[in-house]
Formats: C-alpha cells, sequence, structure tokens
C-alpha cells in the first residue's frame, strides 16, 4: 500500500484518489482475486486506524469494486483480519509469516516457498518473483508475466525482518551456515530446512478448525 498511498495522510485520502491512485494502478498488473484481496487489507488497515482515533471514521467502507464472479471464496476484510489473528496465536513464526506473505502480496503458495532473501528488498519494501518451489524442487515460473516485483507495505516488512532474526537464531542453533542471499524464507522450527510445499496446507486446516470453534462458541452465546 504504502509505495502507492505512502504520500498522502489519513486525513487528507479520498474516495477518489484511492480509486484512481490505487486500485486503478493494482488493476493494471494484478488479478481480479489479488485485487480484491488488496482491497480488503486496506479496509482492515483503515477500521484500525478508527479504532485507534487516528481518523474518526472509514470514508471507503462503502466503496465497492468491481470484480469477476469466481472470487465467493475470498474472505471479507474482517474474516481476513480474524484469520490472521488466530494465526498469528495458534500457528508458529514460520506458518504466521508465510501467510501473511501470501496474503498481503497475493503471491500463489509454490512462489512464496521458491523465495529466498535476495528476493527480499527491505529498503525497496518489494518482493521479488522469479521462481516457484513444489515436491519436485525449484524451477522457473511458466510464463513471462509470473516475474514481477510486488510492493508490500511497512508492516509486513518488520515482520519479515523479525522472522530473519529468527532464521538466523535457529539455523546457527542446529550448527547450519547463514547465507542471507541464498537461502531460502521459509524454513522448519524443527530442523532449519526449507519448508514442506504441505506445510501451508496443514496450518490453513488447522486454522480453519480453530475458526469454526470460534464461530460455534459465538452462537452459543448470541
Amino acid at each position: 500500500m504504502m509505495p502507492l498511498l505512502g504520500k498522502y495522510t489519513l486525513s487528507s485520502l479520498d474516495k477518489s484518489t484511492y480509486v484512481g491512485e490505487y486500485y486503478n494502478v493494482l488493476k493494471k498488473k494484478y488479478s481480479d482475486r489479488t485485487v480484491a484481496l488488496f482491497h480488503r487489507l486496506f479496509k482492515i488497515a483503515i477500521n484500525t486506524a478508527v479504532e485507534d482515533e487516528i481518523i474518526p471514521r472509514n470514508h471507503f467502507q462503502k466503496i465497492t469494486i468491481e470484480i469477476n464472479g469466481d472470487l465467493e471464496n475470498v474472505l471479507t476484510a474482517a474474516e481476513l483480519d480474524l484469520f490472521l489473528q488466530v494465526t498469528k496465536k495458534y500457528e508458529n513464526i514460520t506458518n504466521y509469516t508465510l501467510i501473511l506473505v501470501l496474503a498481503f502480496t497475493g503471491l500463489r503458495r509454490g512462489e512464496a516457498l521458491g523465495l529466498r532473501w535476495r528476493h527480499v528488498n527491505f529498503n525497496e519494501k518489494t518482493v521479488t518473483v522469479e521462481c516457484t518451489r513444489d515436491q519436485y524442487g525449484c524451477r522457473t515460473p511458466k510464463t513471462k508475466n509470473s516475474y514481477r516485483k510486488i510492493p508490500v507495505d511497512q508492516m509486513l516488512i518488520n515482520q519479515l525482518l523479525s522472522y530473519q532474526r529468527w532464521c538466523v537464531e535457529t539455523k546457527f542453533s542446529y550448527g547450519m551456515k547463514v547465507d542471507k542471499e541464498n537461502d531460502f524464507v521459509f524454513i522448519s522450527y524443527q530442523d532449519g530446512a526449507p519448508i514442506a510445499e504441505n506445510m501451508a496446507f496443514y496450518s490453513f486446516k488447522r486454522i480453519l478448525k480453530i475458526l469454526k470453534m470460534i464461530k460455534r462458541k459465538h452462537r452459543s452465546f448470541s
């Protein structure tokens, strides 16, 4: 968000500016699914600013984004916010950081697993995609459009910095060498090796189970 909207204060940002300089720019670069996700993340950020009394109300709540009809399974802003809260509370730091990256960049799972630390530019606040990884190993993307540089906000940068420090400490604890250029970003807390490609699947499964329990409890008290 920051690379596109960072020059505006929250009090000066209006609906037309948001649509013209954020939404329309994203539409030229990303799929409808990713644009919808960015829009939901933006609304989460604005709602947080309202709760912290930085701004009096959310002026962007009623903005409707025209997207294709195949996005029914995309989480709402409130659902995504709860999903990330549960992930942070119950999952380990690798799974939380992975899911945060997926949520804030729109990367595919294989693209996220293929990230090395050289692909994260902390100064420019970008993540570059140039490979994908699965059970068969690493390979280059299938299409030219899959090579891309994605802007990320300061919150994700802060999490990645914190996670990188954890990665260094974890690899040292296992007597492993650290290469901040070529090491894969996402490693296991169990042995310091790159995580398996099914790790995200099992993490999502656990989180959804917890969310269902929370939903049942909420219904029982309502």
